[in-house]
């Protein structure tokens, strides 16, 4: 059998093409929330002995960016996902002899399922090809959740069906320095600081990313804080790409996609 494949080939490449442009915009993203344009803090008066909060807030052009690469992501996402399907498709119909129902690259976390459901879908196509398919499945890994098939695939049906991918911001790394500054001549003085609230970010304009703690030991001074900030765009405890950094699954799935439109051929 000959089937020629290139052109699912291209529409992973397509994808790609889009990563590469949210890569770049990430990048700049992060750039700017470690140069302190994406959040604000606050001097914040000390007036007693007791431990006072300081807190840090994004910025509301934050938000507007995370839309975007939620976009950014689903214009990987679905020409990725459907290349495979796209391949199948074209697989069942060079056949000579019976055809799938609904020919489709199959996606099935259970064994059973895929003896009901998805193996009507790939019954026209070669002998070597339905193997590859069947053991590529997720149901056959120790931990499918991990597996870089059932999360594209799950992300993709929540795109189509249901919301784009849904991102958000981490701090991977933040430093915060504080420095007690006297109103009156005397010494002033401060205790240890704690940091609190850091994980995924709400994004909404004015949300709080993180709060500072920090002993005033007087009644004369006025505390200056500074947050430096690394972030990372991830994916969304919501999503089944839950805390992964986007790009970097992203690429994953684009490697996956190409490692299996290349196995595909060699079953023909």
């Amino acid at each position: 059998m000959s089937v020629d494949l290139t052109r699912f080939e291209r529409k992973v490449a397509w994808g790609e093409k889009h990563l590469d442009t949210l890569e770049s915009e990430i990048a700049t993203f992060v750039s700017r929330i470690k140069n302190g344009e994406g959040h604000e803090t606050f001097l914040h008066p000390q007036g007693d002995d007791e431990w006072e909060p300081i807190y840090i807030r994004i910025k509301q052009w934050v938000a507007d960016d995370i839309e975007r690469f939620a976009f950014h992501a689903s214009d990987v996402i679905n020409p990725v996902r459907s290349a495979l399907d796209n391949a199948v498709t074209a697989i069942d119909s060079a056949s000579a002899g019976v055809h799938g129902h609904n020919p489709s690259y199959p996606v099935f976390v259970e064994e059973k399922t895929f003896k009901a459901d998805g193996r009507k879908r790939i019954v026209g196509l070669p002998d070597a090809t339905r193997a590859f398919i069947k053991d590529s499945q997720p149901y056959g890994r120790a931990n499918y959740k991990r597996d870089a098939l059932y999360v594209l695939h799950e992300l993709w049906l929540d795109d189509k069906h249901r919301i784009p991918p849904v991102v958000a911001v981490g701090a991977a790394h933040v430093t915060i320095t504080g420095q007690m500054r006297s109103t009156d001549g005397r010494a002033a003085t401060v205790g240890r600081g704690t940091l609190e609230g850091f994980g995924g970010w709400s994004l909404v304009d004015g949300a709080v990313i993180g709060r500072v703690k920090w002993g005033a030991k007087t009644d004369n001074a006025e505390m200056g804080m500074k947050a430096d900030i690394t972030a990372q765009v991830l994916f969304d405890k919501t999503s089944a790409a839950s805390d992964n950094e986007v790009v970097f699954a992203l690429r994953q799935f684009i490697t996956m996609a190409k490692l299996y439109l290349a196995e595909l051929k060699t079953t023909l």
